[in-house]
Formats: C-alpha cells, sequence, structure tokens
C-alpha cells in the first residue's frame, strides 16, 4: 500500500510539472486520437444506415422497437421457478444539430413491458434529456447535460431485495459540466457531476410493504484529470476525483465522502490494439461511526483488440465503490471483468458475445456474490429502416456468507424488431 501511495504522488508531482511546462499554443487533436481502426460495433454502414429527418438546422432520429421474449426464473429464485413469457414496446427520439460550431442535442424514450402469466409485474419507464456543446476556441469547449429517468430495477443484481416480489422502480435525475482544453501535448478536463434517486417502495411475496426510501439521495462528483501525449500514440493521464453521497432517512444516516485516484495511460499500437489502463486508490468514509470506512485499490481498463478488419475483441475490467441497498451495510465493493466479440459476417448481418464476472464484497456484512452474464446474439440489417436482432442470456449468481443472499440461475431468450427512419 505504502508502494502505491508514493507511485500516485510521484505520478501527481510529474502531471504538476508537465501542467508547469505547457506552452500556449494551440495543440493539435493527433495527439489524443485514437481511430486508426473503427471497431465493429461503431463501423458506419451508409446503405444501412438510416438518415434521420431533417427539421430545420436539426436531424430526427425516431426509433421504434417491439420485442417478444421468455424468462424461465421470472423470480430469480434458487427453488419454485416461474417461466413467463413478454412482449416489450419501445419508442425514441433524437435531436441533434449540424452547426459547424457548437453543438445542441434533445432525446427521449418510453418503453412498457407487459407478461402473459404473472400478475402486477408490467412496467412503465421513460426519459428525456438534453446534451449541448459550447467550443471555446479551436482547443477549449465546454460541454453539458442533464436528464431525468424513471426505471426498473433488474431482479439480476445483487442490490435488488432477495424477498421482494416486485422489483424496486425508481427516478434519477442527473446533470454533468465538462470543461476540456489542450496545450500542445497536454490535455486537461474537468467535470462536475449530480445525482439525485428517489426509490418506491416495493412489496415482499408475503405482500408486505419494503420500506425504499432509505436510498434516496444525491450524489456529487469532482474530477479533474490530466493527459500527457509522449506521441501521437501514447498518453499518460492522472486522474483525481472527490464525491459526497447524502441520504435523506436521518433514522439509518449513511451519508459519507471520498476519492478515487489514478493513474495511466492510453495508447494505440498500430492499427490492432488500442486502450486505456489506469491503476489507483479509492477511499470511502462514512459519517456514522458504526459504518467501517472502505479502502483499497481502484483500477479501469478497456482494451480492443482487432485480429482482423471483420472482428473486434474488448476486453474490460473495473473496480469501483457502490452504495449497498442492505440493511448493515453502506456500501460495497465492485469489481468486474469484461469480454466481447463482435464479429461483421455480412455488412448487415453482425454477430456477437459477451462474457461479463462480477464480484460484490460488502463491508460492514458477511455477504459476498458472484455473478456472471453470458450473452449470444445476431443482428440482421434488412435495408435502412429495419433491423432484426435475437439475443440469449444466461445469468448466474452464487452468493455466500452469514448474511448470504440468493444464488440462482436464469436464461432470457429475446427476439426484437427495430425501425429507424
Amino acid at each position: 500500500m505504502k508502494i502505491l501511495r508514493a507511485a500516485l504522488k510521484s505520478a501527481c508531482l510529474t502531471a504538476t510539472c508537465v501542467v508547469g511546462l505547457i506552452a500556449a499554443t494551440d495543440a493539435s487533436a493527433q495527439n489524443f486520437d485514437r481511430n486508426r481502426n473503427v471497431s465493429v460495433a461503431a463501423r458506419p454502414h451508409p446503405e444501412y444506415d438510416p438518415l434521420g429527418v431533417r427539421v430545420g438546422a436539426f436531424t430526427a432520429s425516431p426509433v421504434a422497437t417491439i420485442s417478444a421474449g421468455y424468462l424461465d426464473n421470472f423470480y430469480a429464485t434458487e427453488t419454485d421457478k416461474t417461466s413467463d413469457v413478454y412482449a416489450n414496446l419501445e419508442a425514441s427520439i433524437g435531436l441533434r444539430s449540424g452547426w459547424s460550431r457548437h453543438a445542441l442535442g434533445f432525446n427521449a424514450s418510453a418503453e412498457t413491458t407487459q407478461y402473459g402469466k404473472v400478475e402486477g409485474q408490467n412496467t412503465f419507464n421513460y426519459a428525456i434529456g438534453t446534451n449541448g456543446r459550447l467550443d471555446i476556441d479551436r482547443s477549449s469547449s465546454l460541454t453539458a447535460n442533464a436528464s431525468f429517468a424513471r426505471a426498473t430495477e433488474s431482479r439480476y443484481i445483487s442490490a435488488n431485495a432477495q424477498e421482494a416480489r416486485d422489483p424496486a422502480q425508481y427516478t434519477v435525475a442527473t446533470a454533468q459540466l465538462r470543461y476540456s482544453k489542450e496545450f500542445n501535448r497536454v490535455r486537461i478536463r474537468g467535470d462536475v457531476e449530480l445525482k439525485k434517486s428517489n426509490f418506491e417502495d416495493t412489496t415482499s411475496f408475503a405482500g408486505a410493504l419494503i420500506d425504499q426510501d432509505f436510498r434516496d439521495g444525491t450524489v456529487y462528483e469532482y474530477t479533474g484529470r490530466v493527459d500527457y501525449a509522449f506521441s501521437p500514440a501514447t498518453a499518460f493521464f492522472v486522474e483525481t476525483s472527490y464525491n459526497e453521497r447524502k441520504f435523506n432517512d436521518t433514522a439509518r444516516p449513511r451519508d459519507s465522502h471520498g476519492y478515487r485516484a489514478l493513474a495511466g495511460v492510453n495508447f494505440e499500437l498500430t492499427d490492432l490494439v488500442r486502450a486505456e489502463l489506469g491503476l489507483g486508490y479509492l477511499s470511502q468514509k462514512y459519517d456514522n461511526p458504526t459504518r467501517p470506512d472502505i479502502s483499497g485499490f481502484s483500477a479501469r481498463g478497456e482494451l480492443e483488440w482487432f485480429p482482423t478488419q471483420l472482428t473486434t475483441v474488448t476486453l474490460g475490467v473495473a473496480r469501483n465503490l457502490e452504495d449497498s441497498s442492505l440493511f448493515g451495510s453502506a456500501g460495497y465493493v465492485h469489481l468486474v471483468g469484461r469480454v466481447r466479440v463482435d464479429h461483421e459476417l455480412r455488412r448487415n448481418i453482425i454477430l456477437f458475445t459477451e462474457y461479463n464476472r462480477m464480484r460484490d464484497k460488502y463491508a460492514g456484512l458477511s455477504r459476498t456474490d458472484r455473478r456472471s452474464v453470458i450473452v449470444l446474439g445476431a443482428s440482421y440489417r434488412m435495408n435502412r429502416l429495419a433491423r432484426i436482432t435475437a439475443q440469449y442470456r444466461h445469468n448466474t449468481q452464487d452468493s455466500s456468507g452469514a448474511f448470504a443472499g440468493r444464488t440462482f440461475d436464469a436464461n432470457q431468450v429475446n427476439i426484437s424488431t427495430s425501425l429507424s427512419f
């Protein structure tokens, strides 16, 4: 731990020296571009991509999707599994400007899921948002976004109460402001973010009300980052963030504050590999002295490998802190690893598979959840307007400890048709 802290201190001093030597000249964006290759998922297909609808100086992108699927373990239980079929309907629209400088966008979506056999489980979710970018000069910009959404918590995450018959539904409002500027080989960035959540009460299998008000709260986060380009293909970065988490429930106080520091590298090796890898330290201190503080190493990384022009392999890892929804624990350390492969079988047929492995270790509570998700799917673009996607998903959870949660496995099959204009 002393070695890690010393390394972070050295990295911060290095970044300070770098900033002090900045030359006040316009930067070349090539120092931070990582675009020698385009992933299969992001690659444009002009003959199949929707054109959008012109609305004055804006372009509207409406999308409608209808899905049908099957679940073999609806309630995510270990025994007495309940299976069901469902139908989902989603409509969304995005509006973006076409200006040569600055940018402005709006988006809205709504979706409903209707189930066949289970009663009282149908859901309705929606989201609205806006975003904009102010180009101050050639090398600096100010971006902002805000959104409000009503969502339904998945039964397959460890945060969902194991005695709950109904999943928790909640609203979340977010706002973010970012300033970015480049100086020759240096890029600096500062973020301010707010996230306010409000959870609705849910119901147990016995019909009792499960209070979720203790989860209502607001998170403030402030992040600063400095990148220094050693070459057009390699950059070193230092990133620090500070957060304050405030909850409305005074009977069970969970207010806290903490920080995370990362140091790492962003690089592109020819046209085969590009990645960003960071390692550091995180700490969260709770105002309530009965809640144990959490600290340890932090990590974040993503690597894209392009073995051929038709295949993209993506590896990801992250270790961070999340707020707990369990009594007796204010937070848990979330570790996740991810592998995804996208393959372009034909210009209009994309095959994909993904594997996620997660571990949630709760502080102040003898409980560790290990979960995995396997996804197999294919997407077929019929033309500019229509796309068909078929997907299989397998979820598992193994919970251990004196306060262990559910252990289950569940399978889901889904077929969807999307119309884009």
